[in-house]
C-alpha cells in the first residue's frame, strides 16, 4: 500500500498536528497490547506505521501480531505475521542495479505508472496485457509470479551515476601499506548513489565494513540485525570495480529488507536448516548412504538458493548492467533471470522440509 496524506486518512480535515495527546497514549497502549484492538484510530495507525520502521521493533510487532492471530483463530493473519519473523538471508554476489517498491520516499512520482500497471496486471482486467508490455509501458513489474510470492510492484533504480568513494585524506579508509585497504563507516561515505538515496534516505546510515585489494576475497553479505537491530553490509573485492559491484548488490538486499520483499538466501544456511530437519532427512536419506546424503543435500541447497526470488532479481540486475550492448531498459527483468519466474521460491519455501 502507499501511504495516504493526513487529509485522506482523517475525514475531519484536522490532520496529524491536532491529535489529542490522550489519543496518542491510547494508541501506544493498543500497539503494545497482545489483544487485537477493536478499532484503528488515526493515532493508532500512525503509531503502527512509525514503530514498524524501527529496526528490531518491527520484529517484536510481528511476534505481537502472531500472538493476536493465534488467539483470534485467524490462520491467514498468523501466516502473514510469521513472515515478519523470518531472519534475513545472507547473499553474496554481484549486482549493479537496485530495485525499489512502494516504500520508496519518491513513490508518489511513480503512482500514475503504478496505477496503470495494477490495472493491466489485475486478474479482472478486461484485456490481457503481457508483463513484458506492462514493463515497457510503465517500468513496473510484479516481484514474482509464484502464487505465494509477494505481489508488490517494483521498479528499476538506475545506478549509472553511482561510484565508490576511494581513499582520500581524512576519509574512513585505512591502508595496510601492502596495497589493501579497509573501511568501516556509513554507506553514504563509501558509495555515492544520489538516485538510490533519494528514494531510500535511511540507507545512508547503514554500517559498512569493506575491504579492497589483492588480498581481499570477492563477496559480501547484508545482515539486517547485525548490532542491536542495526543493519550492516560487509563487502570486499580484489579491485575497486568488484567492490563497487558487491556494494550495489548488498544495497539491493537492504532495499528488499525495507520493502519486505524476498531478501535472498545463502546455500550454507539452507543446508544447515535442512540437515536438522528430520522430515527432510528421512525423505532424502532413504535409501542413500550418508556420503551420498551430503552430496544430495549440497545439491538441493544450491538449487533452492538459485531459485530464490530475491537472488533472481539480483542476478537479473547484474546481467542487465554488465551487458550494456545488449541490455534494453524496456526489456522485462524476468528475461534476465537465470531461473524462470514460475520456478522461483520465496524465502519461506527455500527452508521447507519437502521438495518445492
Amino acid at each position: 500500500m502507499s501511504y495516504l496524506s493526513p487529509e485522506e486518512n482523517d475525514p475531519t480535515g484536522q490532520g496529524f498536528e491536532d491529535w489529542d495527546p490522550k489519543a496518542l497514549v491510547s494508541a501506544l497502549r493498543k500497539s503494545f497490547s497482545l489483544t487485537t484492538p477493536k478499532d484503528m484510530s488515526l493515532a493508532h495507525q500512525g503509531v503502527e506505521m512509525a514503530a514498524g520502521m524501527i529496526p528490531g521493533v518491527g520484529t517484536a510487532m510481528s511476534l505481537r501480531d502472531l500472538k493476536r492471530a493465534t488467539e483470534d483463530a485467524d490462520p491467514i493473519a498468523a501466516g502473514l505475521a510469521a513472515t515478519g519473523l523470518i531472519p534475513l538471508g545472507r547473499a553474496a554476489g554481484a549486482a549493479k542495479k537496485v530495485f525499489g517498491s512502494k516504500g520508496s520516499a519518491r513513490w508518489a512520482e511513480k503512482e500514475v505508472a503504478a496505477d496503470s500497471a495494477e490495472r493491466m496486471l489485475s486478474p479482472h482486467a478486461t484485456e490481457y496485457v503481457h508483463p513484458d508490455e506492462v514493463w515497457r509501458r510503465t517500468g513496473m513489474a510484479r516481484e514474482g509470479v509464484n502464487p505465494r510470492a509477494n505481489k508488490n510492484l517494483v521498479f528499476e533504480i538506475p545506478d549509472q551515476e553511482s561510484r565508490v568513494l576511494r581513499p582520500r585524506p581524512k576519509s574512513d579508509w585505512q591502508n595496510d601499506g601492502l596495497g589493501d585497504f579497509s573501511f568501516q563507516g556509513n554507506l553514504v561515505d563509501i558509495l555515492r548513489h544520489p538516485e538510490m538515496y533519494s528514494h531510500y534516505p535511511l540507507l545512508k546510515g547503514t554500517t559498512v565494513k569493506a575491504n579492497a585489494g589483492p588480498g581481499s576475497r570477492y563477496g559480501g553479505l547484508f545482515d539486517e540485525f547485525a548490532k542491536q537491530g542495526h543493519p550492516e553490509i560487509t563487502a570486499s573485492g580484489k579491485t575497486w570495480e568488484e567492490l563497487h559491484s558487491v556494494l550495489l548488490h548488498e544495497a539491493n538486499h537492504a532495499i528488499q529488507a525495507i520493502e519486505g520483499l524476498d531478501r535472498g538466501a545463502n546455500p550454507g544456511s539452507i543446508s544447515d536448516h535442512l540437515r536438522k530437519n528430520v522430515t527432510f532427512r528421512d525423505m532424502l536419506q532413504n535409501p542413500i548412504s550418508p556420503a551420498d546424503f551430503g552430496k544430495a543435500l549440497r545439491a538441493e541447497s544450491l538449487d533452492r538458493y538459485g531459485r530464490n526470488i530475491g537472488e533472481n532479481w539480483s542476478n537479473a540486475a547484474e546481467v542487465r548492467f554488465n551487458n550494456p550492448k545488449t541490455w534494453n531498459e524496456a526489456m522485462h527483468p524476468y528475461s534476465d533471470m537465470p531461473r524462470h519466474p514460475s520456478t522461483q521460491l520465496t524465502d519461506l519455501e527455500v527452508y521447507q522440509p519437502w521438495r518445492p
